[in-house]
């Protein structure tokens, strides 16, 4: 109803949670990850460390989709359709080059640095519409 600057203000009341949400998410993933082969079999000990990983993504994960939420409810689906392409593009582009490199790890940093890139992304697409505004 109030355009961006609405959805804006009501969006960082509940940044300051989504964040210790996803904190909280994260360091619970991490800390239960040696548990994974007991459930799953020592097939999986692996797993341990790629989950260890993979965690930091939680935390990008809840404070992203509530900036771009912040986006569509202020009716610019649009831009975020094509940030999330570029985040997109820009994960395929890391995963082909550090896959090959360094594996599965290469694959967790490509997610790690496209969700961060995503929070960044989204962030300065909101603060560049309200200030045109």
């Amino acid at each position: 109803m109030n355009g961006i600057k609405g959805s804006t203000t009501w969006a960082k009341k509940l940044i300051p949670w989504a964040g210790i949400y996803g904190l909280f998410a994260a360091f619970l993933i991490f800390s239960l990850t040696r548990f994974v082969p007991f459930f799953l079999g020592p097939a999986y000990s692996e797993t341990i460390e790629i989950l260890k990983w993979l965690s930091p993504i939680i935390i990008f994960k809840s404070i992203q989709f509530l900036i771009a939420n912040i986006l569509t409810g202020a009716g610019h689906q649009g831009t975020r359709t094509i940030m999330q392409f570029i985040i997109a593009i820009v994960n395929i582009i890391l995963s082909v080059w550090l896959i090959p490199i360094f594996g599965w790890l290469g694959a967790a940093w490509a997610s790690i640095i496209s969700d961060a890139l995503a929070v960044i992304v989204f962030s300065f697409s909101v603060l560049f519409i309200i200030k045109k505004s």
